[in-house]
């Protein structure tokens, strides 16, 4: 486990993008729900503090109004910033404003892995008039976690998909170039080439995903095949990046590739591009992946891809954060 310190690049850099003098270490956030209320717990070094919000239905009515909005970037009108702004404005109210101090002064925003909280989109709310991404690296996880228990990888051979319909500038073929790995055109495979899939510490796959978002449920598509998370049995991955619609809030995937032991996966929460923004993402992610831990390479990739945002916060949530980064064991 690497250890660190606080003269690190990782801890300057964070020092001046976020600007906490009195850090708290980690902020870990549990949701509970209970009835038609939430009850949220903000744990620091410093102490707990609880609150509950009311009307959950109302609560998760708005996530899912603005996983609508956002997933449909290219309808981005004045009409619809002022809806988007909206379900922001109101989700940040509830869920964040409470917070506020111990959100602030955090170096790690900590969410525990639960229905509840998956369901949330917390990359998208606001903390002071700006979105939290921008501001905080934030981390899912089943047990707390800190900066120094989060560890650089090193991926030795892959497993890799691309569905060039999911894919069209082939992103993965890249990744492949410079990793070693195996490698398949959604054309040439099947069920069983995934099942039988060995011998390797990670697995990107750019393939068409969907989800019920009420149960975080999700499928992917192989060749008109629907895969469930039961499909993958590959013990010890280091890494899943799914480029996958949805795919970041499939909280039955992460279950299972937490039973399997798994570290790291990554994916997105809405529903994402094909190409452009989807290939920056993976080809920035790798690129920084070898010199830095996948949080690290995570906050790193969104910092570059809000230059692409021009200046419209519909498409810069869509560009630029909806990838989310869940740490399993």
């Amino acid at each position: 486990m690497r250890s660190i310190k606080i003269a690190s690049p990782f801890i300057i850099f964070l020092f001046f993008i976020f600007s906490n003098t009195f850090s708290q270490g980690t902020l870990f956030i549990e949701l509970a729900e209970k009835g038609n209320q939430i009850e949220i717990k903000a744990i620091t070094d410093s102490g707990k503090h609880s609150f509950i919000v009311y009307d959950s239905e109302k609560v998760f009515s708005s996530c899912n109004k603005l996983d609508k909005i956002v997933s449909k970037t290219n309808y981005g009108r004045p009409r619809v910033i002022k809806k988007l702004n909206k379900e922001i404005d109101y989700l940040s109210e509830i869920l964040i404003a409470p917070i506020e101090s111990q959100v602030e002064n955090c170096d790690l925003i900590n969410i525990k892995i639960t229905l509840s909280s998956v369901r949330i989109p917390f990359e998208f709310l606001r903390l002071n008039g700006r979105f939290i991404y921008k501001q905080k690296p934030i981390l899912f996880s089943y047990e707390k976690t800190s900066l120094d228990q989060i560890e650089k990888l090193d991926l030795q051979k892959g497993f890799i998909v691309c569905d060039l319909t999911a894919d069209p500038e082939n992103a993965c073929g890249a990744i492949h170039e410079k990793k070693t790995s195996d490698f398949h055109y959604i054309t040439d495979i099947n069920l069983d080439t995934i099942k039988n899939a060995r011998d390797m510490d990670f697995i990107l796959m750019s393939v068409h995903g969907g989800i019920y978002l009420d149960s975080c449920k999700s499928i992917i598509v192989v060749n008109d095949e629907i895969l469930y998370p039961s499909a993958f049995t590959q013990k010890n991955l280091k890494l899943i990046y799914f480029d996958s619609c949805h795919l970041g809030k499939g909280k039955n995937f992460v279950d299972q590739f937490h039973t399997l032991n798994a570290e790291y996966y990554i994916g997105p929460i809405i529903s994402n591009e094909a190409g452009n923004s989807s290939t920056k993402t993976i080809l920035t992610f790798f690129k920084h992946l070898d010199n830095n831990n996948p949080l690290e390479s995570l906050m790193k990739t969104k910092k570059e891809l809000m230059a692409y945002s021009d200046d419209n916060i519909l498409v810069e949530l869509w560009f630029a954060a909806p990838f989310r980064l869940y740490k399993m064991n």
